[in-house]
């Protein structure tokens, strides 16, 4: 692209001003080296340029970085409701199991006393047939 530049090379339309700077050729020389004016414009042109895709790249990850939070936000709620549906679910269940345990507890101990009457009954049968 062409950039209309002055006498001095540098863009009219692109020039800042001084604001007041005024820099000797030792530090112009520091600054941009042995470059002339139109190679340091075109560098710092080459410079914004970067700068600005830099910028708009930066603006872009940003995006996509709020996104991915926005999700493992919604990602962590929803696994913390799953959990604690689940906790309610293995109380009830431990509820019931432990209901269900008492009423075997209940069974065998009635289970035993009907063998030990058994055993009762039977020794005394057993007595009285060994004494005839």
């Amino acid at each position: 692209e062409n950039w209309p530049v002055d006498e001095d090379g540098i863009s009219p339309e692109l020039d800042p001003g001084s604001a007041g700077v005024n820099l000797g050729l030792d530090a112009k020389d520091r600054f941009y080296g042995r470059m002339s004016g139109v190679e340091v414009e075109k560098e710092l042109i080459r410079l914004a340029v970067l700068l600005q895709s830099l910028l708009r790249d930066f603006g872009l990850m940003k995006d996509t970085f709020g996104h991915l939070q926005d999700e493992q936000h919604s990602l962590k709620e929803l696994m913390l409701q799953n959990s604690s549906a689940c906790t309610a679910q293995v109380v009830d269940l431990q509820k019931e199991v432990e209901d269900k345990m008492k009423s075997l507890s209940a069974q065998v101990v009635d289970g035993n006393w009907t063998v030990a009457q058994c055993q009762k009954d039977t020794s005394a049968k057993c007595q009285a047939l060994r004494e005839e």
